[in-house]
């Protein structure tokens, strides 16, 4: 007996050791970028690079809507979705045929690479994504990929670290966007849709990729992970989507001191008070899996799905914001 509990604290103390290295690199791969070691030089100076790419489209090219899907932290690669959220991008994309509804952007790499991508760990994450593949509910693919794309979360909202990694997600935002025809610089509207992290991603990004599509930002979260970044401020809209059963994005309430009422001056309670942030609540949701935002069995009183109801309160927010132009 005595002997499993030392196993026991000996693997306990392994796990912290991990975790702390963990965390204690996380910002390495922003910073590394920023250096070039990534092999591309970064100009702080150049936010319209992407403008100079990528050709504009024709007009008969260009959508409504342009939409841009933000995962949550339990993916490894942008075309890797968790089902629920696959599920969830079905029935927008069926609600909301006009919109260009873009799902390829990896919002926990700085530069759109995949955990499985060139990595030196790239073995181990395509062991993890094996496993996630064969078993969503995979344990060990569960702890490592939420663990090692939560921290970046933190990383976007470090007032040190975040500029460089927002920046970064910015300019591939801004890449995908021209690839689907969005008409960069001619003042149409770009909609962010983040999920739990990609909430923080997507506030965090949009002071940078506003001077890139050289048009307006609305950030529309479902159970967003959100600090107080001065991001915030940079964004025309925010609609926060919660469920009543989600703990996760309340606890994020309290973490950052920004986003405590107590806190007037901060860019959250600002841009509160000016009406730039609204709260909207989806009902008895949680985070994720049965009962989630995205659960396509679970129903509401009327008969309406979760799936279905966060759907369309999105596109209703989609739609108030292009009216209010």
């Amino acid at each position: 007996m005595a002997w499993i509990i030392s196993q026991v604290f000996m693997l306990f103390g392994l796990g912290l050791i991990v975790l702390l290295v963990v965390a204690v690199t996380a910002p390495l791969e922003s910073l590394g970028w920023w250096a070039g070691w990534s092999g591309k030089k970064v100009d702080p100076n150049e936010l319209l690079e992407v403008k100079k790419e990528i050709p504009p489209p024709a007009p008969d090219q260009v959508k409504e809507y342009y939409v841009v899907y933000l995962s949550g932290i339990g993916v490894a690669s942008a075309d890797g979705l968790a089902p629920d959220e696959v599920d969830f991008l079905a029935e927008l994309r069926r609600i909301l045929p006009e919109a260009e509804l873009i799902d390829d952007v990896f919002p926990y790499s700085v530069t759109n690479n995949p955990l499985t991508g060139e990595r030196s760990l790239r073995r181990i994450w395509k062991w993890v994504r094996a496993k996630q593949e064969k078993d969503p509910n995979s344990p060990v693919a569960l702890v490592m990929i939420n663990i090692r794309n939560f921290l970046q979360v933190f990383v976007s909202a470090d007032p040190r670290y975040g500029p460089i990694y927002s920046l970064g997600v910015a300019e591939e935002i801004g890449r995908s966007l021209a690839r689907h025809n969005y008409p960069l610089g001619v003042d149409k509207p770009v909609f962010l849709i983040g999920f739990s992290g990609g909430g923080q991603v997507s506030i965090g990004a949009t002071p940078y990729l506003a001077p890139i599509i050289g048009g307006p930002v609305v950030v529309i979260t479902v159970g967003g992970f959100l600090s107080d970044d001065p991001g915030v401020q940079q964004v025309k809209q925010l609609v926060h989507q919660v469920g009543e059963k989600d703990p996760l994005q309340a606890m994020a309430s309290v973490m950052w001191f920004g986003r405590w009422p107590v806190s007037l001056q901060s860019p959250w309670n600002r841009m509160l008070n000016a009406g730039r942030i609204r709260m909207k609540s989806l009902g008895p949701m949680a985070h994720n899996g049965p009962g989630g935002y995205y659960d396509v069995n679970s129903k509401l009183p009327s008969g309406e799905t979760f799936c279905a109801h966060t759907a369309a309160s999105v596109k209703a927010e989609i739609l108030q914001a292009s009216a209010a132009r």
